[in-house]
């Protein structure tokens, strides 16, 4: 694995640097970082600006202007002097580095880099002029033969585009008074799987023309060039010159098109490079200085060749320059002209990238989906074997309760009337001999009232294990008529069960016991039906829900069946139990016939079921009008929150002063069979385990891809991401509210944010 590595260098040589230092893997995002400084070095700058003006006096037929070329009668005495100055400037140069503040750097280096391993190494500084000096020297850099330096240009995300299968070459070959260039030339027709396009000594509206029109992956130019004040003018015919701001706009447009690399071969191109690098270009190659016509065309032929053959841009690079030094004897310095630009966002192509594309990014994208296959069965794998470990239960059972509390609201159910007994009514003179939450005296009363407007069912959720009060005959025979539905309860290890009054018949008893959801005690299962064991003192198979229906359905002509797989079936609706690994459920306890409740809520409250609500007290003082009875549930219950333990929590009130009566639990349990078995309201549904794997699986692959797309710009994924997660929310929320289907949010939202993390690091690279 190549590795990068950034050298971030913030001040200036006469008063030092800051430095930091980034290495990493090559693509991949997140870097080791280490702080330390360089000193301030006045006699770095003397001995840079001396070398560079002897530099520049000693040279013939460079590819600079002909204007700036001084010839020396004395040429060999100014090569040896150039040469003295050079090895001046390189000794302080390596002092410098061999500082004891910049040692942090060279040590973590050697520590995190492999001597074998391929390594870019990018220089950002704001002083022009550390750009100018012979970094190649640095002792790290010989000590690693598979290291380069380049200088980091400004980042800027850019597109790039490949349009064809050849490597495309536009080679403008500019003014050549006083050089050869038509040595490049040849060069660059050598060049294998490639299309070249020369412009000789072009105008520029030729120039700007072919970089609008058509894409290149390679810009070339050979000719005179200059630098004045960090502005780079290139001479591309005898008569005209122009700097690179004149071709801002199809420059721009080239890169867009796909242009990925420019090589000038011309004299003092920082310049160049520092327009260039305004506009976000992958990666540039320039001459530092001036240079020999010689030394240009030794470079080019020997990079072009490594580079066609396969070495990396930065290996090629590395080797042409390290070859000039086969040319120092009369060029002194030429090894130290050559220099890398590089985009830091963009990783530098192959020549067989460039020339064959696909089959790179096949190769890749195959690999990419494969890892991101992979990694999503095994983090969708993780996540359901945590989830049916239930360590997830305490997480999805919040979501569904907040998913059922947005659901929209619905109409009353006016099949219903429900009479209280508060703690206001334990007052009555009625009540005076009670021995429960409801006098005989009381109960006889509220029959007597009923029963001129005749309703379908009445329901008593007070438990009743005595006989009626002889005094109250008529009491007695109202608790055995048909349509009369009383309670008893089952028991748990928290609370003894008991048994109904011997008068009343067993057809016409149903348990009340309820199962919330702990440790909260929330409701949210009603179960229906159960097998009572041979020593529990209530022998009853329904719940009490369960029989008020069946009783008011009787008279429509609707009969509880059991299907064939035994499960219960009231109208056209079958009602299919719930079952452990169903739903966010995965410690769900065996106890009986389970269904989710589908509370009705109106006006954001589920307590307000009915209109019909009265307490005992408005019904015995004839306080409201019982003609609403007529055909319809009656259902008797207390609601004493400080008396009796009747109250329950639910998705919609998850506090003590909302909770809900037990007495309108039972109403909100039969209302959803009722309107279930008439086909009015739908049942609560759950997905199979197979199912919500594979919608888990689906949101992990998601969570991946969209790293992978967007894992080198983190503001983007990050909104990407967030308004991923928005969706699956209301996906999840329309599911149960318009197809009363409750499918998992949290296990896809973890694994889509854990599949994500998984991949950034590989997402950056691919």
């Amino acid at each position: 694995m190549s590795k990068r590595v950034i050298l971030k260098l913030d001040g200036y040589l006469e008063q030092g640097f800051k430095v930091t230092l980034e290495v990493g893997e090559e693509g991949h995002v997140h870097f080791s970082e280490t702080t330390c400084s360089l000193p301030k070095n006045t006699e770095l700058i003397q001995c840079l600006d001396l070398w560079q003006q002897n530099y520049r006096q000693i040279l013939e037929n460079t590819r600079i202007t002909l204007q700036k070329v001084k010839i020396k009668t004395n040429h060999l005495s100014q090569i040896d002097t150039c040469r003295h100055l050079a090895q001046n400037l390189q000794t302080c140069f390596k002092h410098w580095l061999e500082s004891a503040e910049f040692q942090n750097v060279e040590k973590r280096l050697r520590e995190v880099l492999g001597q074998q391993e391929a390594v870019r190494v990018l220089i950002y500084t704001p002083d022009n002029r550390l750009r100018k000096l012979p970094w190649h020297l640095w002792e790290f850099i010989e000590i690693y033969p598979q290291s380069e330096i380049a200088f980091s240009t400004a980042p800027g995300q850019i597109s790039i585009g490949k349009p064809d299968k050849k490597v495309r070459v536009l080679a403008i070959l500019g003014s050549s008074e006083g050089i050869d260039i038509e040595a490049d030339g040849q060069i660059l027709k050598k060049l294998p799987s490639s299309e070249v396009k020369f412009l000789v000594e072009p105008s520029l509206g030729q120039i700007n023309d072919l970089l609008w029109e058509q894409a290149w992956d390679i810009l070339f130019f050979a000719g005179h060039s200059e630098t004045n004040e960090n502005q780079g003018r290139i001479y591309i015919n005898r008569e005209d010159s122009l700097t690179l701001d004149q071709l801002k706009y199809s420059l721009r447009q080239a890169i867009k098109n796909g242009l990925q690399l420019a090589i000038f071969n011309s004299c003092d191109g920082l310049g160049l490079a520092h327009e260039l690098e305004q506009l976000h270009l992958p990666q540039l190659i320039v001459m530092r200085s001036p240079v020999p016509d010689k030394v240009a065309h030794e470079f080019l032929k020997n990079f072009l060749n490594a580079f066609a053959r396969g070495d990396s841009l930065y290996v090629a690079e590395r080797k042409a320059r390290e070859r000039l030094q086969g040319m120092e004897d009369k060029f002194p310095c030429a090894s130290w002209l050559p220099i890398i630009f590089q985009n830091p966002t963009i990783i530098p192509p192959t020549w067989e990238k460039l020339s064959n594309p696909d089959k790179g990014k096949k190769f890749t994208r195959w690999r990419q989906l494969g890892v991101l296959f992979a990694a999503s069965a095994i983090v969708t794998g993780l996540v359901m074997g945590v989830r049916f470990s239930g360590m997830l239960e305490g997480l999805e059972l919040p979501a569904y309760d907040l998913l059922m509390r947005m659901r929209p609201q619905e109409s009353p159910d006016n099949n219903f009337v429900i009479i209280k007994v508060t703690e206001n009514d334990f007052q009555l003179p009625e009540q005076k001999d009670r021995q429960g939450s409801l006098s005989d005296q009381a109960l006889d009363l509220v029959f007597k009232k009923l029963k001129p407007h005749q309703p379908r069912v009445i329901g008593l959720d007070i438990f009743r294990d005595s006989e009626a009060d002889p005094k109250y005959k008529d009491l007695a025979l109202n608790l055995q008529q048909d349509n009369f539905i009383g309670t008893c309860f089952v028991g748990n290890a928290d609370r003894e069960g008991n048994s109904p009054s011997a008068k009343i018949k067993q057809i016409q008893i149903g348990y009340a016991d309820v199962f919330p959801d702990l440790p909260y005690n929330i409701m949210r299962r009603a179960v229906l039906a159960i097998e009572p064991e041979a020593t529990d003192l209530c022998q009853v198979e329904y719940s009490f829900s369960l029989k008020i229906a069946q009783t008011y359905l009787t008279k429509q002509g609707i009969e509880l069946k059991s299907t064939p797989e035994e499960y219960i079936q009231l109208g056209n609706a079958v009602f299919k139990p719930l079952e452990n690994h169903n739903g966010g459920y995965q410690k769900l306890k065996a106890n009986g016939h389970q269904i989710l409740i589908n509370y009705r809520s109106v006006n954001d409250s589920p307590l307000k079921l009915t209109p019909n609500i009265f307490t005992l007290k408005q019904v015995l003082r004839d306080e409201v009008k019982l003609d609403v009875v007529k055909d319809k549930i009656v259902l008797i219950g207390i609601d004493a929150i400080g008396s009796a333990k009747d109250h329950f929590l639910t998705p919609y009130t998850q506090d003590e002063q909302g909770q809900m009566p037990g007495v309108i639990l039972h109403a909100q349990m039969t209302s959803q069979i009722i309107n279930a078995a008439l086909g009015k309201r739908p049942l609560l549904k759950v997905w199979s385990v197979q199912a919500e794997a594979i919608w888990i699986l689906a949101w992990s692959f998601c969570g991946g891809l969209l790293v992978w797309r967007l894992g080198r710009a983190p503001v983007y994924l990050a909104l990407a991401a967030s308004l991923n997660l928005v969706i699956l929310y209301v996906i999840c929320y329309s599911f149960l509210a318009y197809n009363s289907t409750w499918i998992p949010f949290v296990p896809p939202a973890i694994a889509f944010v854990v599949t994500g993390c998984c991949l950034l690091n590989k997402a950056s690279k691919d």
